[in-house]
Order: C-alpha cells, then structure tokens, then sequence
C-alpha cells in the first residue's frame, strides 16, 4: 500500500473539476499539500473579472476562492473531455499554461441520465458513456503509463447500493 502524496512543484488535473466530487476532491489535494490544480469542465466559468462584483453568490467560484485562500493556484479550463479533439486541445492548453508537468489525474467526469435498461435510448446511452469512456481515453492519450504518479479513474457504487435507473452509467462505470 501506497500513501499519496502530493508535490507543491507538481501540477494536478481533475476532470468534471467544476462538479461536487471534483471540488470536493480538489479541496482534499490542497489539504494534503497540491498548490497547482488543472480545473477542466464542460462549462466554463464568467470571466475572473466579474467574479467580485457579479457572481460572488456562485458556489462554484467561492470553492475556488477557498482553494486559492489555502494556497493553491487554480485554472479553470472549459474542455469537454469527452470530445474527439479534448486530447489535442489539452496538450496546447497545457503548453500554453507553461504550468510544472501533470504528476496525477483525477477522472471525475460524468453525466448521470436515471433510465432504466429497456428505456435507455441510443443518444442517452452515449451521452452517459462519453464522458467516462472517451474521457479517460483522451486522457490516457495525453498521459500515457508511467508518465503519472497517478491516475485515479472515480466510478459510482449506485451498482451495489442499487440506486435504480443508472443502467448508462453503471455501463460506463463498469468501462472504468
């Protein structure tokens, strides 16, 4: 067993950074010593311009404040992870930012769509299964093995509490 551990010279990348688990996750990591966090989501942020005077109520921006009040410096990056360009946009993104090189990933994307299995439809299906899927194949063609301390890929237990309707999900879950 292997404690982890966290290099303040390092960078440290969450995907789905923006949703609860990547921001609870992220606020654990500067606990235990990360200061640089790569933030990626589907969506993007208002500009950091605006943040104190229009968008200070935003419980996404004021988890990033707190991460950044404890010592963190921390980018936010709209990249859809899931995309057939997420691997090529990354790279750039990562070069443009001139940041220290990613030591570890956290793979927390997902989109939960409650449909049980003979009602899941095709564009439902693949809606669910990209961002876990494709995701961690863009990211795994980004970070190849052994070019990481880690690579955590997170998944659900809803397939052994049985939270029903998440037949797409448990599918992509199941890939990880």
């Amino acid at each position: 067993f292997t404690t982890l551990t966290f290099s303040p010279a390092s960078t440290y990348l969450i995907t789905g950074g923006l949703g609860a688990l990547g921001l609870s996750v992220a606020h654990w990591m500067v606990t235990q010593g990360a200061r640089r966090l790569l933030l990626l989501s589907r969506r993007a942020l208002p500009p950091r311009s605006t943040w104190s005077s229009t968008h200070m109520n935003n419980p996404t921006i004021q988890s990033i404040l707190a991460l950044e009040r404890l010592g963190a410096t921390v980018h936010c990056l709209p990249i859809d992870i899931s995309l057939p360009m997420a691997a090529s946009g990354l790279r750039s993104t990562l070069e443009t930012l001139n940041l220290p090189p990613v030591a570890g990933v956290i793979h927390a994307a997902g989109i939960v769509s409650d449909q049980l299995v003979e009602q899941v439809t095709p564009d439902v299906l693949e809606s669910v299964l990209a961002p876990k899927i494709k995701g961690a194949l863009n990211l795994h063609d980004v970070f190849p093995p052994a070019s990481l301390d880690f690579f955590v890929l997170f998944s659900s237990c809803g397939q052994l509490l049985g939270f029903p309707g998440q037949a797409s999900y448990a599918s992509g879950n199941a890939f990880l």
